[in-house]
């Protein structure tokens, strides 16, 4: 049995992990109220663990479950939804930490594991630069962050009825790809300042030129990468057009859940997920109408356009998140404040691990190794 054949078999392990957070986190009989100190705090030991189960893969089929049991943490979270949908994105981290050395026990060691984890799954450039202070992308964060709280305005104050709606989903759009810029400005001023080029988070996905672009390589790029070897890859080899559907069912099952466990609504939580699955279609369509034939400008019109018409089916549940969290009449500064220590602190963590794992010179051969095993 070869390594790819045997690590198929081998994600029965994060699949149950997860079915097991879901059914603790959804269970009727045991709910207590967790406080955001106390939630931070099983964020903290969750990676601990993560850490601490890596040594073996033995171990590391224990330590995923344990991780898979923390993602219910989030759902008993005594906070606003926006704090609970965050600090449910944040307990993924340690789950696919600990998820490694069970999918690909052939890479052994703590810093080739995270050299494979940092550069996502060997397939990026990860290594050593000498420090500097960007002071342009620095710039451009504060640029960033300024639109975002912009349009986080506009989008909670306008009111909810007639044409308002049109420019409230059109401001949540905008804050949405503002952010994803103070991810990218974020990113390339910490990996300077801290002296380690790494894969970006996101990659200004205002630029994307088609639909694949935006998903393949510029929105979350890494999660496209995992998506791809993990599910996509496996499944094309069987039927291309129902391989891409599925991944982003997937991906619409994961949000609607994100959602609904912020809100808890499923009304909402649903209107999130659908527009991921509706996503395929336009990829597809890209193929049917010639896009790659057209000039950029045109390509480029098609995809914002594509985006801004889909957008509502994400803006308005992320809206009812934020309303939630911090009132109606709020303004978007406090929200925008939150989401720069969030980036700032993301983007730390994730640099100084990539600069950790660089020490490690065997770590790009195990990676290497495994990519062509």
């Amino acid at each position: 049995m070869n390594a790819k054949s045997q690590n198929r078999k081998l994600i029965f392990w994060p699949t149950a992990a997860i079915l097991i957070g879901a059914l603790a986190g959804a269970n009727p009989f045991y709910a207590p109220p967790i406080t955001l100190r106390i939630g931070l705090a099983a964020w903290i030991a969750d990676f601990v663990i993560a850490f601490i189960f890596w040594a073996h893969p033995i171990t590391a089929k224990i330590g995923v479950i344990f991780a898979g049991l923390f993602l219910a943490v989030p759902c008993f979270l005594h906070a606003p939804p926006l704090f609970r949908f965050a600090l449910m994105c944040g307990m993924f981290f340690p789950f696919i930490m600990a998820a490694i050395p069970v999918l690909f026990p052939s890479i052994n060691g703590f810093r080739a594991r995270l050299f494979f984890l940092c550069s996502w799954m060997g397939t990026r450039e990860v290594k050593l630069r000498s420090r500097s202070f960007d002071i342009f992308s620095l710039l451009h964060l504060l640029a960033a962050a300024t639109i975002c709280a912009s349009a986080m305005t506009v989008m909670i104050r306008v009111p909810a009825s007639g044409f308002w709606f049109t420019l409230q989903w059109f401001s949540g759009g905008i804050m949405f790809l503002a952010f994803a810029e103070m991810l990218t400005a974020g990113h390339n001023f910490l990996t300077a300042l801290i002296g380690v080029t790494a894969p970006a988070l996101m990659q200004s996905p205002w630029l994307s030129v088609f639909i694949s672009e935006f998903w393949n390589k510029r929105w979350n790029p890494g999660t496209s990468v995992i998506f791809r070897k993990i599910l996509f890859q496996p499944l094309a080899r069987q039927a291309l057009v129902p391989a891409l559907f599925a991944v982003f069912a997937f991906s619409a099952i994961v949000h609607t859940l994100l959602f609904y466990m912020a809100l808890g609504q499923w009304s909402a939580a649903l209107i999130n997920g659908l527009f991921f699955a509706i996503q395929p279609i336009f990829i597809l369509a890209e193929g049917w109408l010639g896009i790659r034939r057209w000039p950029s400008a045109a390509a480029r019109v098609w995809t914002l356009g594509v985006l801004a018409v889909t957008s509502p089916l994400f803006v308005e549940p992320a809206l009812q998140v934020i309303q939630s969290s911090w009132g109606v009449q709020s303004s978007g500064l406090p929200v925008t404040l939150v989401l720069i220590v969030v980036v700032i602190a993301l983007e730390t963590f994730y640099s100084l691990a990539a600069l950790i794992s660089c020490a490690g010179q065997h770590s790009r051969n195990d990676a290497a190794a495994l990519l062509n095993a």
